[in-house]
């Protein structure tokens, strides 16, 4: 019986030092990844805020331009009215000249 119990508690010390070592390596592994992500964290923090800025200045210059396009073609179609109605007047023009010689 005492062999017995001598043999119960080794093998409880047995599985109470592998649990221990287990927890052990587990919360250094813990550690490492808690470290290493708090470290690229910081790395690559300025780089993000960096392109999150120009993401947001060129937002901006894209809208300028798209206003600046709309107004451009609004200026074409303008234009091509101004134009069709000086074409009709030179038609009404060339027609009235080659009347008179007729």
């Amino acid at each position: 019986m005492n062999k017995f119990i001598n043999w119960i508690i080794s093998s409880l010390k047995y599985i109470s030092r592998k649990n221990n070592l287990f927890l052990m390596e587990f919360y250094k592994n813990i550690l490492f990844l808690i470290n290493k992500n708090s470290t690229l964290s910081k790395i690559y923090k300025p780089i993000v805020s960096e392109k999150i800025s120009t993401n947001k200045y060129l937002q901006e210059v894209l809208k300028a331009l798209k206003h600046k396009n709309s107004e451009s073609q609004n200026n074409i179609f303008k234009l091509e009215n101004k134009n069709k109605l000086i074409q009709s007047k030179i038609s009404t023009i060339q027609d009235i000249i080659t009347k008179r010689y007729d």
